[in-house]
């Protein structure tokens, strides 16, 4: 398997995080589900980034698929890593709790049995995922 496969598990995983109402608002309250695409690249990254000077209180979502190993030349064991992280006047929840913990329990909803946990496949066979 090569590396470039993995681009569309990310693309899918984009899709599902800027498709789920939930996160939307938990990422930013005043984009509708229609809007959200705009989160893309501006709030939600499908890399490791750290904003740059940021002039109001946001939130973000960062992710990457990185090939710690390969198991052998069959087998690659791909690590799925999700960053979520907001300014701290963001955090308390209205109803209780933290913004950023609600937020990490609805990605793993989200992506729970979805196709880019469940079929990344190298030459037929499944190849395990570990979401950290």
């Amino acid at each position: 398997m090569q590396l470039s496969e993995f681009f569309d598990y990310k693309n899918k995983l984009m899709e599902d995080l800027l498709t789920n109402e939930e996160i939307v608002n938990l990422v930013d309250e005043t984009v509708s589900l229609d809007g959200a695409k705009r989160l893309a690249y501006t709030s939600v990254f499908p890399y490791e980034y750290i904003p740059d000077t940021v002039e109001e209180a946001k939130t973000f979502i960062c992710f990457d698929v990185d090939v710690q190993e390969s198991m052998n030349k069959t087998f690659l064991r791909p690590t799925l890593y999700i960053w979520v992280f907001s300014h701290k006047s963001k955090l308390r929840l209205l109803e209780g709790g933290v913004q950023t913990d609600k937020l990490v329990s609805k990605i793993a909803e989200a992506i729970n049995g979805k196709q880019i946990v469940k079929e990344l496949y190298v030459k037929g066979r499944l190849v395990n995922i570990v979401v950290k």
